[in-house]
């Protein structure tokens, strides 16, 4: 476990970061799941089944628009400072290029693929060209800036959350939450150009196409391992969808959605600590890997934590939706598991790249994709929902830390990792 005796300032500005980040997500996970309750609900196991498929294969294209840069960016403004206008003109004009792409692959996808609307696909396709503004996000990260952060996503929030009840209340059809799904790229838009102009970003932005290059180069594996990412994470409604039924697309989506509500958790811890391990790395080898270990015992305890809470809750969870989600208990029950890896999974993505690394992020991350599509071909005729969770627990396993064991390289941080898994034997000790 952590210690925060006798912390340094540092620390304390990053405690302080991760402690809006979490009050952020207090509010918005409770509301989130109760208009996911009120979505799944009004929608039914079908309809919601098909509302899902949209959202899962918007999203298997996302990592396209991020160009794997993210946590690039973050660490080049952490490293240099005084190249702000420069990092952040190339980001952006980056990001703008990948959002672009993005968008062209959606038309593409719309009309490959088996949608009753393609034309639903082409308007998110249209707004989410906008997504590229979000790279001010990881401005606001390097300057440990959580409260602004949190201000923006909330607002935005908000708004999304009041138009999902003007919805349900006027009994509007499907379509509409698509529109306010594209409505949404807008409004983060506007708000973090905002955000950046009112915390006194600079202005003067300047693209500088070799250095966008040396990115690129970096970041390259990146790119691969988040579309690997993305796979074996929503490849399973997908294939529900083609191997299934909408209805059980549907009901495995409200499984999915208790698990992985929790994965803010890791993401917020991880990305706050990041310029503290990479202060350490630089200072101490010995404390490096202390913080290291202290951090990813932490992650482990937090996902046990919720892992015990969701499987002791997971039918009274579940009624919550409707007698016909039922079903999604058992899917529940296996899906959790998946948070074990997933929590771990958010060092070990930062840890990659502080070692230079990021060619086994693409490894990693592609195993495990390949691995969750095999056996959801495997799994889901017999077993439907239950298989696909199966499916998404053994692939997370493979990806995030079996997968560490098969080179040199990375069996450091498995040793991390496997020494975390076996805290309580370590704490007895």
């Amino acid at each position: 476990m952590l210690n925060f005796n006798n912390i340094s300032q540092n620390t304390r500005r990053a405690i302080k970061n991760v402690n809006w980040l979490l009050l952020e997500k207090a509010v918005s996970m409770p509301l989130s799941l109760v208009i996911s309750i009120v979505i799944a609900r009004y929608l039914g196991p079908a309809k919601l089944g098909e509302y899902s498929y949209i959202l899962a294969v918007v999203t298997l294209v996302t990592p396209l628009s991020v160009l794997g840069l993210s946590g690039l960016i973050s660490r080049e403004l952490i490293n240099h400072p005084t190249d702000e206008a420069k990092i952040m003109g190339t980001a952006l004009t980056g990001r703008l290029v990948g959002a672009v792409l993005t968008s062209l692959v959606l038309v593409l996808l719309a009309f490959a693929l088996e949608f009753r609307e393609p034309y639903w696909i082409l308007i998110i396709a249209l707004t989410q060209v906008l997504s590229f503004c979000t790279v001010i996000d990881f401005w606001l990260q390097a300057r440990l800036q959580a409260k602004v952060s949190a201000v923006v996503r909330l607002s935005v929030l908000f708004l999304i959350s009041l138009g999902k009840l003007f919805i349900v209340w006027k009994d509007l059809e499907l379509q509409s939450l698509v529109y306010l799904y594209a409505l949404e790229f807008v409004l983060l838009a506007f708000a973090y150009c905002f955000a950046y102009l009112v915390k006194g970003g600079s202005t003067n932005l300047r693209c500088d196409n070799q250095y966008f290059k040396a990115l690129l180069s970096q970041s390259k594996w990146l790119i691969f391992s988040g579309i690997a990412a993305v796979v074996y994470l929503k490849i399973d409604v997908v294939m529900l969808r083609h191997l299934a039924s909408e209805s059980e697309a549907g009901i495995y989506s409200v499984a999915s959605r208790i698990s992985e509500i929790w994965y803010f958790i890791p993401t917020i811890v991880v990305t706050s600590f990041f310029p503290l391990l990479l202060k350490a790395r630089k200072e101490s080898l010995a404390s490096y890997q202390q913080k290291l270990q202290k951090l990813n015992d932490y992650l482990f305890f937090l996902a046990l934590s919720v892992v015990i809470i969701v499987i002791l809750a997971a039918q009274s969870i579940i009624s919550i939706f409707g007698p016909e989600y039922l079903k999604a208990t058992e899917i529940l029950k296996v899906h959790i598991f998946a948070g074990l890896f997933i929590f771990m999974r958010a060092l070990l993505s930062k840890w990659l790249i502080m070692e230079s690394l990021l060619k086994y992020s693409l490894v990693t991350q592609a195993s495990g994709a390949l691995i969750n599509i095999l056996f959801n071909v495997l799994l889901i005729p017999k077993y439907q929902g239950v298989g696909a969770a199966y499916a998404t627990l053994i692939s997370y396993a493979a990806a995030s830390y079996f997968a560490l064991f098969l080179s040199k390289d990375t069996r450091p941080m498995a040793a991390v990792m496997t020494r975390s898994i076996c805290f309580p034997l370590r704490w007895l000790r």
